[in-house]
């Protein structure tokens, strides 16, 4: 079956327009909260994840996804990043094609269960796009791959502080 990330992925996604300054209310001081970031121009490779147990949540998920990348270092050539959910990305593609099956022992709460994940490559993501559309003219094109990814980086250097 067809998820529904890799329906919408590939696909531009376009900025609203401003419909146009308001009328009513009151003028407020706005801080926003950003900061400036450098992305490197690399290609990125998406792999969609599968964990056998469905109801697991995201904290054991990335339990299990660190289990994998630890018994698998010749595959994990540099470190990924997970969504805890369906997602994994790294800079450095797997050398295996299609999809291909991975048991891990999982030890929680003195049982331990023998968890199977499936890693299938589902993407490329080139962050030059980020680039370029930062600096094109027109801002309508969004390359909401490539934010995601980010975003997902983002949250799990942040959860490891």
């Amino acid at each position: 079956s067809t998820s529904y990330s890799s329906e919408i992925r590939g696909k531009e996604y376009k900025i609203p327009k401003r419909p146009g300054l308001g009328t009513a209310g009151n003028v407020i001081k706005l801080k926003a909260n950003f900061f400036p970031i450098k992305v490197p121009d690399i290609t990125i490779h998406q792999y969609d994840v599968a964990i056998n147990e469905d109801k697991l949540p995201k904290n054991l998920n990335q339990r299990v996804m660190i289990d994998l990348v630890k018994s698998n270092p010749k595959l994990f050539k540099s470190l990924p990043v997970y969504d805890g959910k369906k997602n994994l990305y790294t800079k450095d593609p797997f050398d295996f094609s299609g999809k291909k099956e991975f048991e891990v022992v999982f030890i929680e709460d003195d049982r331990t269960r023998k968890i199977k994940v499936v890693l299938q490559w589902a993407a490329q993501i080139e962050l030059r796009t980020l680039h370029e559309s930062l600096k094109a003219t027109s801002k309508d094109l969004i390359p909401k791959d490539a934010i995601q990814c980010l975003d997902v980086v983002m949250r799990q250097a942040a959860s490891l502080k």
